[in-house]
């Protein structure tokens, strides 16, 4: 049954199939071939006003191009025309079947000898077998006797080809697996590298991709019967470590860091009960986003799932259409793909709507990433987020955005969220470990771990970044860690000075410990990894002796810290020391 069915059969005045029309006015009713074939032949030889060629040709991008030169050549008596364009699967005589909707623009020739060519783009299926597929062009009338002026039917064929082999730019090895793309067509590559697309006439983009490559885009045309050779080369994607981060250890400092396509990320449950550190909920309305473990109303009940974050539309019935569910800022720059998931509950009735979205203007404008598919029960929810990695990513928000459209709807409840954790492993030769300013590496030989310990360190302010190396060449730098001095060691002062933190992993509270030598003002403080403060702990003027304090892993604001590192740091007299502590969930 054809998509466009409901407005034929509006058109013919006819309330189901089958019911056949012959030249658009004829009424045959279902009969059979035979008699179709009769009042067929009783109007072929009616004379057409109109003269039309109809040819094709390929789309650079997507699908083809269908042609129609149409000429008038005779008196045409009808108004309300248009042009049509139908792409079938043709059986034979008696059988074809809409292969696409039919498409329609306006057709205004009416003066004998005017012309006009009309393109139309159409879409392919990319199971279709080209050896049954035609195209149908017609003129019709949708006034009055919705008269057919003139109708052209032509196969549409694979008459061109492209072939060739794809190999690494620098060891000029076969590279397997490759995709290569023009258009609608596309094909991997075999062990060989070699790969072969049967195309469509014409001028085409041309697209390929490999992992660990960088992608490749070229164009090219290729005439009716002609074999184009296209032998591709793909650089290697030279991609640098990232979340380098540094840290005193007395005299000595510790380096570490992620391998090439690796982000830490976090897993994010909800079962503090409140909205984590570093979280944003925006809303039109007083309430938007909110965790809890209950969030069900009348119209929207959510399964059982512990503590999770929702948006529910149906409990509050009021403008809804702005909720957005924001995660803390992320440096995607260095990255090619970051996956990303969540447990989704949304049922999409009412017209309400969930996607998740990105914004690297920091919330001033919001671009949609995936649209959420409805379900009736929780659901896992995968993602890949290449598209946001790469330059110009180094500081993304993404947002779960709930959108009533201003009016009642349901809601959308998430949970489980985890970014990152892990990525592809890199074929790659080792590292290179360098200090700002200084052009050669620290390191004599190639690093193969990914940390590091310079020893014997001057008592100063210090900054590092470390670089990939692969067969083809070094990678930009990561990011830069600028590691400050913290003051003279405290186990070098005075035994009477010390800092620690019990237990350490924790998770939600630990207990930072420490000892002063003399009564000083003292302040105590933690820090998130990018170094802002999360909470103050201490402001105040003690007396010498041992005390404590105990960090419920909450910010200043009441709200639970995520999962990551964090330092604590305290100043007291002439003794400042600054530690690292994990809180993990």
């Amino acid at each position: 049954m054809s998509p466009h069915y409901t407005n034929r059969a509006s058109l013919y005045g006819v309330g189901g199939i089958p019911d056949s029309f012959v030249n658009g006015y004829l009424n045959t009713g279902s009969l059979s071939v035979s008699s179709l074939e009769y009042y067929y032949n009783e109007i072929q030889n009616e004379d057409s006003p109109l003269d039309i060629e109809v040819s094709y040709t390929s789309h650079p991008e997507d699908g083809f191009n269908l042609i129609a030169d149409v000429e008038v050549t005779g008196d045409i008596t009808t108004g309300n025309n248009h042009i049509f364009f139908v792409i079938t699967n043709y059986y034979d005589y008696e059988y074809f079947s809409l292969e696409r909707k039919m498409e329609q623009q306006d057709f205004n020739l009416s003066g004998l000898g005017s012309s006009e060519t009309f393109t139309q783009q159409m879409e392919i299926d990319t199971d279709w077998n080209f050896t049954n597929i035609h195209a149908i062009v017609f003129v019709q009338t949708l006034s009055g006797d919705t008269h057919v002026l003139q109708v052209v039917r032509i196969p549409v064929e694979l008459n061109a080809e492209v072939t060739g082999v794809v190999t690494d730019a620098f060891t000029q090895q076969p590279i397997a697996n490759a995709q290569v793309g023009c258009g609608s067509f596309s094909e991997y590559t075999n062990n060989n590298g070699e790969y072969s697309i049967d195309l469509i006439a014409g001028d085409y983009n041309l697209h390929c991709s490999a992992e660990d490559y960088e992608n490749l885009t070229d164009s090219f045309s290729v005439n009716s019967g002609e074999v184009m050779t296209m032998d591709i080369e793909l650089n290697e994607r030279l991609l640098p470590p990232n979340n380098l981060a540094a840290e005193w250890n007395g005299t000595d400092i510790e380096i570490n860091w992620n391998s090439p396509g690796v982000h830490t990320g976090f897993t994010e449950s909800f079962e503090s009960g409140m909205l984590p550190f570093g979280w944003q909920s925006l809303s039109n309305e007083e309430e938007g986003w909110f965790i809890t473990d209950d969030g069900s109303s009348s119209g929207f009940t959510v399964p059982d799932h512990g503590f999770y974050a929702i948006s529910n539309d149906d409990g509050n019935n009021d403008d809804s259409s702005m909720d957005y569910l924001i995660l803390p800022s992320q440096d995607f720059s260095r990255l090619f793909e970051v996956d990303f998931s969540f447990q989704s509950y949304y049922i999409g009735l009412y017209g309400h709507m969930a996607t998740l979205e990105y914004s690297i203007d920091e919330g001033s404008s919001w671009t949609v990433l995936s649209e959420i598919p409805a379900d009736n029960s929780w659901q896992q929810i995968t993602l890949n987020l290449e598209d946001v990695c790469g330059d110009g990513f180094d500081n993304v928000l993404l947002a779960f955005h709930s959108d009533d459209g201003g009016s009642w709807a349901s809601g959308w409840a998430v949970d489980d969220v985890v970014l990152g954790e892990g990525g592809a492993s890199r074929d790659l030769l080792g590292y290179n470990l360098y200090e700002e300013g200084n052009p050669n590496p620290l390191n004599s030989d190639l690093l193969t771990n990914t940390n590091y310990l310079i020893t014997g360190v001057s008592q100063e302010d210090h900054s590092y970044h470390v670089t990939t190396v692969y067969t083809s060449g070094e990678s930009l730098p990561s990011n830069t860690f600028d590691l400050l001095y913290t003051g003279i060691n405290e186990d070098l002062i005075s035994n009477d000075y010390h800092l620690s933190a019990y237990p350490n992993p924790f998770n939600p509270t630990t207990t930072i410990s420490y000892n002063l030598a003399t009564e000083s003002k003292v302040e105590l403080n933690v820090y998130n990894s990018k170094g802002q403060k999360v909470k103050k702990l201490v402001s105040d003027q003690l007396l010498a002796g041992q005390h404590s304090i105990v960090w419920n892993g909450k910010d200043d604001s009441g709200k639970p810290a995520s999962s990551g590192v964090y330092f604590y740091k305290m100043k007291a007299s002439n003794y400042t020391a600054t530690k690292k502590m994990i809180l993990m969930k």
